[in-house]
């Protein structure tokens, strides 16, 4: 079963900024990034809460740590699609409340319920 993107609704989400990030590197993350791109929306990077390689990448994108990238996320034309499941999703938020980012999106909440369970134990 594939996992199913309410991509209407997401893009009419993101048509509201310039650029999307994408926070998180899991299965999540992946699957949303080609369901994207699919779609011809491609984001600008990718940041975890860790420290990556150097030169570390996510597909295609770069991929960075949240604690480099906090000025360029605070922008108003950027939002954080937070692509992680729910057991996640307030610690990510938190995180980005205390750094005074206030543009995001909660990525599962665009996923089909019946295969987010199954998948992501969303």
């Amino acid at each position: 079963m594939e996992v199913q993107i309410r991509m209407a609704r997401l893009k009419k989400e993101l048509r509201d900024y310039d650029r999307f990030i994408i926070y998180g590197a899991g299965s999540l993350a992946k699957i949303l990034n080609a369901k994207l791109q699919e779609n011809n929306l491609h984001a600008d990077y990718c940041v975890i809460s860790g420290n990556p390689n150097d030169d570390s990448t996510f597909g295609e994108l770069p991929l960075f740590s949240f604690y480099d990238c906090i000025a360029d996320l605070r922008k108003e034309n950027t939002v954080v699609l937070i692509a992680v499941t729910k057991l996640y999703e307030k610690e990510i938020e938190g995180i980005l409340i205390k750094n005074n980012v206030k543009n995001y999106i909660f990525a599962a909440s665009f996923v089909d319920s019946i295969t987010a369970d199954k998948y992501f134990c969303i």
